[in-house]
């Protein structure tokens, strides 16, 4: 992969090297080397033991905060959806509700 000239750290204006790899040492997909994901999974979705122990990936498949390899708690709230008060682009919480108390509908 090559987007062009490459820093003093050898990584080009995207942040990957020449091998494709980002300054954690993921690819562009997010899998590592070794085929695996930051949540502890591989390329074909089953999870790899060594890597998930290093990422606090627990057996039942969420990470000390919680949240899965798709990034939903187990009462399904979503982590890409909602900012860090709880509310989504809209400003309503996952039960629908705004700061104010008012319902979505």
């Amino acid at each position: 992969m090559c987007w062009g000239k490459y820093d003093k750290e050898g990584y080009d204006k995207f942040g990957y090297n020449k091998d494709g790899y980002n300054r954690e040492r993921f690819d562009g997909y997010g899998y590592n080397r070794d085929g695996v994901n930051k949540s502890g999974y591989n390329r074909d979705g089953s999870k790899s033991g060594k890597i998930a122990k290093l990422l606090l990936v627990n057996d039942d498949g969420y990470d000390k905060f919680g949240y899965d390899k798709d990034g939903y708690k187990k009462d399904g709230y979503d982590k890409h959806r909602y900012d860090k008060f709880g509310y989504d682009r809209a400003g309503y919480d996952r039960l629908d509700f705004n700061k104010y108390g008012y319902n979505r509908y």
